[in-house]
């Protein structure tokens, strides 16, 4: 979030963007390979293994935690 908000300043040079930039791209990675991860072991959980292994991931997707862990990480890779 700070890295965000340091990259709207109008007065950073071209590297300090390309810093903000990069950092964003680190952390926003790190954050998809979590969701995936958590998606792929998702259905050791009871709750979502007697669903199934595509439904139980499904549902687990439209759970509130994590949709707002989707609306969080993806933007920047939209934006690519």
């Amino acid at each position: 979030l700070i890295a965000f908000v340091v990259s709207t300043e109008p007065d950073l040079n071209v590297h300090q963007q390309h810093v903000c930039y990069l950092w964003e791209g680190v952390t926003s990675s790190i954050f998809l390979i979590e969701y995936i991860t958590r998606l792929i072991v998702v259905t050791e959980a009871r709750k979502y293994s007697e669903k199934g292994p595509i439904a139980g991931r499904l549902r687990y997707a439209v759970t509130g935690p994590a949709l707002i862990d989707f609306l969080a990480t993806f933007p920047f890779f939209i934006e690519l």
